[in-house]
């Protein structure tokens, strides 16, 4: 039904506000203790000097760095929604490819901006996670909320996605309906031969409470 993908190229996001002086504030810092402890000498010398790098490193990732992850990761990020399913294909190294059903999707919502992009979250946002976005820390992204980024037409794509969630919805209940009280019976077996579903006619033909039979053999 739609395929797409995130805003490309190097971009401020809104949580740059803060995070561009803190980083200032810290790779200065950073860069400040390391060029001080490269100019002493004594024992602790070589220690004081391995113990900046890390922080140094953080601080140039933040200052700079981050913006290319950033850019990076979202060129090779796609995004897409059928009938009855949404996709992210997403990764920096490796290929991560996150399906979510439309039939289970709640707290569906938009972030549009000014410019007519925005940012649609499959799912309830996390606390404090708008203060992380665009960071990339690493393992940090099963942290966040599914989402389709910095979409063009955002509010178009989303009233899309609505439109999508409420056919299958009517569809899921028409079948349901249709299934239930149809005069045949109906019975899904499981790979070890117990029933998966079974609709409330061949509930009635064999004389049992339907919830009892979930999950039992047949015979």
């Amino acid at each position: 039904m739609w395929s797409g993908a995130p805003r490309q190229g190097m971009l401020l996001r809104p949580n740059d506000a803060y995070m561009i002086p803190f980083s200032l504030l810290w790779g200065g810092f950073a860069i400040f203790w390391e060029a001080s402890v490269l100019r002493i000498s004594g024992p602790n010398a070589v220690f004081m000097s391995l113990w900046g790098i890390p922080f140094v490193l953080i601080g140039l990732y933040m200052i700079v760095g981050r913006f290319f992850v950033d850019a990076r990761i979202r060129a090779k990020t796609f995004y897409g929604f059928s009938n009855r399913r949404a996709i992210i294909i997403s990764g920096l190294f490796s290929r991560t490819i996150t399906s979510l059903s439309l039939r289970t999707l709640t707290d569906v919502s938009l972030q549009e901006r000014p410019d007519r992009t925005g940012t649609i979250l499959l799912g309830r946002p996390q606390p404090y996670s708008s203060w992380s976005s665009g960071m990339r820390w690493p393992g940090m992204s099963q942290y966040s909320t599914p989402a389709f980024e910095m979409v063009p037409n955002a509010k178009a794509v989303y009233d899309q996605l609505l439109e999508a969630q409420e056919s299958l919805e009517e569809l899921t209940v028409r079948y349901d309906y249709l299934y239930d009280f149809t005069p045949v019976g109906y019975v899904t077996f499981n790979p070890h031969g117990l029933i998966r579903e079974i609709n409330l006619t061949a509930a009635a033909m064999i004389g049992r409470d339907r919830g009892r039979l979930i999950g039992a053999p047949f015979l």
